[in-house]
């Protein structure tokens, strides 16, 4: 997303609108959210719709990096 629509909330009513869609049209039982560990906006996006962090993995991006990973997830239960 641009610089000109950060801190508009648009992430946080995707991810909404992405949880609301698996948990009711596709009745998915578990969603997984994951970001780089120092995208502090991003972790902040998944903390407000309820997602809890489940562990730290690495990842390689285009450039050959090893940056952490935050993985989180909710449950069916826990959004409803």
């Amino acid at each position: 997303m641009d610089r000109p629509f950060w801190g508009q909330g648009l992430a946080t009513e995707v991810v909404e609108e992405m949880l609301r869609f698996g948990f009711g049209a596709l009745k998915l039982k578990r969603i997984e959210g994951r970001c780089q560990e120092d995208n502090q906006a991003s972790v902040r996006v998944l903390i407000k719709n309820k997602m809890r962090q489940l562990r730290t993995i690495s990842a390689y991006d285009h450039s050959g990096e090893v940056p952490s990973v935050l993985v989180f997830s909710i449950t069916q239960g826990d959004y409803a």
